[in-house]
């Protein structure tokens, strides 16, 4: 099981009772997970969403997938190019990382900058060779 404390991801055994923290505390303050991608267990998809004040905070507006080993293995996808500042900041404005089975590709939205309240949000692929 992952989940966040502290703002770092943990991943919890649920044999043991274990909970290790997989990055830093204060890491990303706000994200998304999946670990949907079946066909490559033990890894996590993150997508961080901007708030006021993020600006220097790590990783922010990128997707990328974490290895859930303790090793803090990283690997990135793309940029989100989400608005900083939306005016409605609305929650389908967050890029909401989906990966595929295997882990090759990742499906995500974005505003592309825009951050009018007419802003298009639209649906991106990125993908990785394996």
């Amino acid at each position: 099981v992952t989940r966040v404390i502290d703002g770092s991801i943990a991943t919890y055994n649920l044999a043991t009772g274990a909970v290790r923290k997989q990055t830093a505390t204060g890491f990303i303050p706000s994200y998304h997970l999946s670990c949907r991608n079946t066909s490559r267990p033990g890894w996590c998809y993150v997508a961080p969403y901007y708030e006021a004040g993020w600006d220097s905070t790590p990783m922010l507006r990128e997707i990328f997938a974490l290895k859930l080993d303790g090793t803090g293995t990283v690997e990135r996808y793309s940029q989100t190019f989400g608005s900083a500042n939306a005016v409605d900041l609305s929650y389908l404005r967050q890029a909401h990382a989906v990966p595929s089975p295997d882990g090759t590709g990742v499906l995500f939205a974005s505003d592309w900058g825009n951050a009018t309240g007419q802003a298009v949000v639209d649906t991106y692929v990125a993908g990785v060779n394996p």
